[in-house]
């Protein structure tokens, strides 16, 4: 996949300033031309989640968060995996929006899905900046009902360290770690996050009988970012783990997810007027998954097996530059390698 942009950039002094709208501090956007701008200067529509307004809601999940977002609608495909719909666009697998981590794609290749569920922990997140509507013309593949860009903290919004200890019923645990330290040069931040918890009760079966299966799952989840000079580096693992009963308690699935995601970048500025910005990225998705019916005797049958394994390779180079006053022309190319390593299913004789 090859993808070439050119953009000019043409905007008016916002009447209102760049720094204050009623009191309040205008948000610097990045995602709706790929340059940062207040957001009464951005040419698209975006909306803006802080931190601050994550944490007032009480959301958990990725999925809750974009839920308070006017013009989108979560909707669960199965226990743990939650869907997109923006504008009314529907989705099963999450593959006509793109979703960024500090600007960089992260997606699977068998479905282009992304997980916005208990797989993406959000302890970790400074904003988030949604675009409603096509994206495709700035950053390709995946962008057809809108962007997600999840930008993460810097050194600078942590320095220290914060632990968050948990505990509910049904041995529910929730653990966070957050550490920053910042320096003349850059910074460092770590992140991470476990939660296991044994799910809620079924309290009937098929039958209408009572039942104690529990639809268990577990996350691990590891954050590292190093800023120097002008380079940037990240690093994410995670690994999900999830087991659920579908079809009145009839069937049980099993899910070992694992998934890398490794980001490099450098961004100088020549002058006032000249930005240059490399960025290189790799992408590891690893999805395996059981599939067993019960008998009426409790012991089960094997349906099938599956493994989805695929990687996604990238690179780009941008540069801008300033004409005059609000002004810019905005230029770059990427290129991304989609690979699958293993896609298998066996299904069994019943």
């Amino acid at each position: 996949i090859l993808g070439i942009g050119f953009e000019v950039l043409a905007q008016e002094k916002s009447v209102r300033g760049k720094e204050e709208l009623l009191f309040e501090e205008i948000p610097i956007v990045v995602t709706a031309a790929r340059k940062e701008q207040p957001i009464t200067e951005a040419p698209s529509n975006i909306t803006v989640i802080t931190d601050e307004q994550i944490k007032n809601s009480g959301a958990r999940t990725l999925a809750d968060v974009l839920a308070l977002i006017p013009g989108i609608q979560i909707n669960t495909h199965r226990k743990g995996f939650e869907r997109i719909w923006i504008r009314g666009v529907s989705t099963e697998y999450n593959n006509k929006t793109l979703l960024l981590i500090d600007g960089y794609p992260w997606r699977e290749l068998v479905y282009g899905q992304h997980p916005i569920d208990e797989q993406f922990s959000i302890n970790n997140i400074k904003k988030v900046e949604v675009i409603k509507g096509p994206g495709s013309a700035l950053y390709g593949a995946n962008a057809f009902a809108g962007v997600i860009n999840v930008v993460t903290k810097d050194a600078g919004d942590v320095e220290g360290a914060n632990v968050e200890i948990g505990a509910g019923s049904w041995n529910t645990q929730s653990h966070n770690v957050l550490f920053g330290k910042k320096s003349n040069h850059g910074g460092i931040v770590f992140a991470a996050n476990y939660y296991d918890t044994e799910g809620d009760k079924h309290e009937r079966d098929v039958d209408g009988n009572l039942t104690t299966k529990r639809d268990p799952n577990k996350l691990v989840d590891l954050n590292l970012k190093v800023s120097l000079y002008d380079f940037n580096f990240a690093v994410r693992h995670g690994r999900y783990n999830t087991e659920y009963f579908s079809y009145a308690d009839t069937k049980w699935l099993k899910w070992d997810n694992k998934d890398s995601l490794v980001q490099l970048g450098w961004k100088h500025s020549f002058s006032e007027r000249l930005k240059l910005a490399l960025r290189g990225y790799y992408n590891l998705f690893d999805y395996p998954r059981e599939k067993r019916s019960f008998k009426d005797d409790g012991s089960f049958k094997e349906l099938e097996d599956s493994v989805e394994k695929t990687q996604l390779i990238g690179a780009g180079i941008q540069t801008e530059y300033n004409l005059f006053h609000n002004n810019d022309v905005i230029a770059g190319i990427d290129y991304e390698n989609e690979k699958a390593f293993e896609i298998t299913e066996t299904i069994y004789k019943m």
